[in-house]
Parts: structure tokens; C-alpha cells; sequence
């Protein structure tokens, strides 16, 4: 089990195919609310133990994504802060786009190879390209549709600092291309 913290009332937990049964996240059959709430509550325990992270004590939102290897990602959040980024998309503040270019720079390689890994667990994007600063020995990611806005790939950000989106044409322009299509997927081969 992997406890990631993105903010003080929003975890990320990464669990492998056997932690996936032991919760009861994922299956076949439907799930009864009784059985979903249990493993939340067992979960929710876990984290406090482990972490001092306690978010028991009030209304949370869960999702619950499947990885390729049956495994899963759970995002949980007090509704409260939902609710703020809800308000935030409805006063026109925060658009939410049906795309979005995300432009990521690295300071190693490494990070960009485990980024692009845990990405294409949860990605097929498809579009993503790779670039590489030979002045600066910085790495450049381009893709879309992979909003650091959304709790899922918030993780980006502690490997990588987002960039403008308006940066992407400077990147393009200047920067040497070492994998111009699919690079989330053909970098995590890498790993």
C-alpha cells in the first residue's frame, strides 16, 4: 500500500491486485454498500495508523480507479474541498476543458521514466511527446488530457513542475524531440 498526501484533507492510496481483494475495490460482481463502506472504514484505519492521516470525520468523495496490473488507485477527499473546486468551475474561474495540454519539466530523467510509468497504468494517451534540453539538462513532457486539476495525476507534481500550456510552442520549437508520439507509453517500457 502506497499513501500518497496531495493536500492536508486529500490522500492518493495505491494498492496492488492482493490489497485490491483484501478491500473489496474491485470485482466481478456488484459490490453491496455495506461490504464498499467496510473496506472504506478499514482503509480510512490503515491510513490513520500508518500516516497520523485521519480523514474519518467527515463527508468524503472516493474514487476508485483500476490499474492495468488489478490493482487500483483511490482518491479521497473531503467533500468540503469538492465542493470549493466545484464553485471554482461554476464562477468561471477554473474551466474545465475536454482538452487540456499539460507541459511538465524534469530536472532527471528518472523521474520523467517513473511519471510516464505510473501514467500508463492509468493512460492510454496517446499524443504525449518528449523532449530534452541540452543547454539546462532538462526533460520536457507535452501531453493532453492529463490535468494536474484532476486528483488522479496530481501526483506529476511532485516529480515535475507544470509549466504554461503556452510553453508547449517554445518547447517544440527549440527543444530537441527524442520521442514524438506515444512517449508515456514507450518510456514506461523503459523502467
Amino acid at each position: 500500500m502506497e499513501i500518497i498526501q496531495i493536500r492536508s484533507n486529500a490522500i492518493k492510496v495505491i494498492l496492488d491486485s492482493q490489497e485490491c481483494q483484501d478491500y473489496v475495490f474491485l470485482n466481478d460482481d456488484k459490490i453491496s454498500d455495506e461490504r464498499f463502506l467496510g473496506s472504506i472504514d478499514k482503509l480510512l484505519f490503515k491510513v490513520k495508523e500508518k500516516e497520523k492521516i485521519d480523514l474519518s470525520v467527515n463527508k468524503l468523495l472516493i474514487q476508485v480507479y483500476p490499474l492495468k496490473n488489478f490493482g487500483c488507485e483511490i482518491y479521497i477527499c473531503d467533500t468540503e474541498e469538492e465542493n470549493m473546486y466545484k464553485d471554482r468551475v461554476a464562477s468561471g474561474s477554473l474551466k474545465k476543458n475536454s482538452t487540456y495540454t499539460g507541459v511538465y519539466r524534469f530536472d532527471s530523467l528518472d523521474k520523467l521514466l517513473f511519471v510516464c510509468q505510473r501514467l500508463s497504468a492509468v493512460t492510454d494517451e496517446d499524443g504525449a511527446q518528449a523532449y530534452y534540453d541540452d543547454e539546462n539538462e532538462n526533460y520536457y513532457l507535452i501531453c493532453r488530457n492529463i490535468s494536474p486539476k484532476e486528483l488522479r495525476f496530481a501526483f506529476i507534481n511532485e516529480y515535475a513542475k507544470q509549466l504554461k500550456a503556452s510553453y508547449a510552442h517554445y518547447v517544440r520549437e527549440h527543444l530537441r524531440c527524442f520521442c514524438e508520439a506515444n512517449a508515456i507509453k514507450k518510456l514506461s517500457n523503459l523502467v
